[in-house]
């Protein structure tokens, strides 16, 4: 990850980032096993709705270094929350289609 690469996702960050009163906000970083990526998202739901809205931040390569990296740079700029997600612990598995006449499965 490059040092520009960083920058763009903490303008982005900035840019989707309003600090509206009665908005909760949390980052939510994505380590995809699938793709080998790190995916950052801001993530901004209004207080007494269910609406969750989000805005992704940046795709960065999948090493480990990278995400260490992220995690520190995003810590030293926010406060905010930060919630960690790996697509090895899958919060909604769901076990694989094996039929499905409608989209020509089976």
């Amino acid at each position: 990850m490059t040092q520009n690469e960083f920058k763009q996702l903490l303008a982005r960050f900035d840019h989707y980032f309003l600090g509206q009163r009665n908005t909760l906000y949390w980052l939510v970083v994505v380590r995809d096993h699938f793709d080998n990526s790190n995916n950052v998202f801001l993530y901004s739901k209004k207080l007494r709705q269910q609406v969750v809205i989000s805005h992704e931040l940046g795709i960065l390569p999948g090493d480990t270094a990278t995400y260490q990296r992220i995690l520190t740079m995003l810590k030293a700029h926010t406060q905010m929350r930060i919630e960690i997600r790996d697509t090895h612990h899958l919060i909604n598995a769901v076990p694989p289609i094996n039929f499905d006449p409608y989209h020509g499965h089976g």
